[in-house]
């Protein structure tokens, strides 16, 4: 018989799935060149010219960056000798990827580098042998994503309030009681993302009190393994990617239709954003009222802010760049100024990188010969334009901005939902998909 009516059961574990904090917008620079240094520069580091090359290190970032240098320097002289077969446009897209390279010191993951052949040619050597070289190589420089202030601050808070809600200060000592006796079986593991350790080690400062610099908490407590590198990437996961795609261009299909929201059947709003009980996605589609027509207003106020930006580009001369050697970007009349010609910006970047920035975006967010938009674009205008409200208030383009930001949120409310299934069936599908191999590496572990 039992004496007592109450519950008894013993807490063996608590599992925290956190995403990561606040970052910059991802971003890459892609060029086709037959540009013979830099065919140079990739027969050199390049074992196989058949194949890509990927640039890291330390070395190579730098003999790059140099060889990018003299690029530049040459079609300047050009330029200068006002000779008619000067390539601006290539001009222009080097010194770009000039300033990327130069943003911050070579050091850690803040850029990668990617070269890839294009087209070859066999040519005669020395020795009267016939061999094969690359005559056109595409250039992918990637860059970005970078936890921001706001997002470590976010982590940090985060892991204090997990600390307060579950394990409020009792008599007994709360957390650090807690910790003190299992110590040993706290265990934090991330993918080897930069912006995801940095979280992760933010994460852990909130939660354990812990003094001091976010590295050495990273060094001593965050472990990235093998296995937990490509949890939730759908990359590899090739179950999982062809209905990622039918997911995208049911999208891509309904989203872009023009039609009145007031004007249609419930059973129409259903066909485009799944059943009517996902009541957030159907009130979100109400706001929008007209996809059609949001869609082009925000690609019109992408435009009206590129040509902003240009404007603001136009009324600085090239003298009034004073670059920062192996810092952080360009620097303004003050010391502790990382600027471009007294325009701030958040993390060094440059005006004209945040011009091709939006103009990058601009060009892929809508088709003009099949004259169709790519909703898979638009919660990237979401995301640029939120960071610039959020850390680049300065540049006097708020009202542009906040304009955007109300169309490119609502547009985005409708799109996120979906793009791992409108249904329910879909979501169940592609969540289980999604998450087994992270499943079974809690179960495991």
């Amino acid at each position: 018989t039992k004496h007592d009516d109450s519950h008894k059961e013993e807490l063996r574990c608590v599992i925290a799935i956190v995403r990561h904090g606040d970052r910059t917008p991802k971003q890459k620079l892609k060029l086709n060149l037959t540009e013979p240094h830099i065919l140079k520069y990739f027969h050199d580091h390049s074992p196989n010219c058949r194949k890509d090359l990927k640039v890291k290190a330390k070395k190579p970032m730098i003999e790059f960056l140099e060889m990018v240098k003299t690029v530049i320097e040459e079609l300047e002289c050009e330029k200068k000798s006002e000779a008619q077969n000067v390539d601006k446009e290539l001009l222009y897209k080097v010194k770009h990827m000039r300033d990327v390279l130069e943003r911050w010191k070579i050091v850690g993951l803040n850029r990668k580098l990617q070269i890839k052949p294009r087209k070859w040619e066999e040519f005669v050597n020395q020795d009267g042998e016939t061999e094969v070289r690359c005559k056109e190589v595409q250039l992918i420089l990637k860059w970005g994503g970078n936890l921001t202030k706001l997002g470590e601050k976010q982590s940090t808070r985060l892991g204090q309030r997990l600390r307060q809600d579950l394990y409020p200060d009792a008599p007994g000592g709360g957390i650090l009681r807690l910790h003190s006796t299992f110590r040993h079986d706290l265990k934090i593991k991330t993918s080897d993302e930069g912006r995801v350790m940095k979280t992760a080690a933010a994460f852990a400062k909130g939660l354990l009190e812990l003094e001091g610099e976010i590295p050495p908490i990273l060094v001593s407590l965050v472990h990235k393994e093998k296995d937990s590198i490509h949890m939730l990437d759908p990359s590899g996961n090739k179950d999982v990617q062809g209905e990622l795609e039918l997911c995208k261009e049911k999208i891509n299909k309904n989203l872009q239709k023009d039609f009145d929201f007031d004007h249609t059947s419930v059973k129409d709003h259903e066909e485009i954003v799944g059943p009517a009980s996902l009541v957030s996605v159907h009130s979100a589609l109400k706001k929008v009222d007209k996809p059609r027509k949001v869609l082009l207003q925000i690609r019109g106020l992408v435009g009206e802010l590129i040509s902003q930006l240009e404007e603001m580009l136009g009324m600085m001369t090239s003298g009034d760049e004073v670059r920062i050697e192996g810092g952080e970007g360009l620097r303004g009349s003050g010391s502790e100024d990382i600027a471009l010609s007294g325009v701030k910006l958040y993390k060094g970047e440059t005006l004209l990188e945040l011009t091709e920035r939006w103009r990058f975006l601009y060009h892929r967010l809508y088709d003009e010969e099949k004259n169709e938009f790519d909703l898979s674009r638009i919660p990237d205008v979401h995301d640029n334009v939120r960071f610039d409200m959020l850390h680049n208030p300065h540049l006097g383009l708020k009202e542009t901005l906040e304009k955007l930001y109300e169309l490119a949120k609502n547009m985005a409310d409708c799109v996120v939902p979906q793009e791992y299934g409108s249904s329910i069936d879909e979501k169940r599908s592609i969540g289980c998909k999604m998450c087994r191999a992270l499943c079974e590496k809690i179960k495991y572990d």
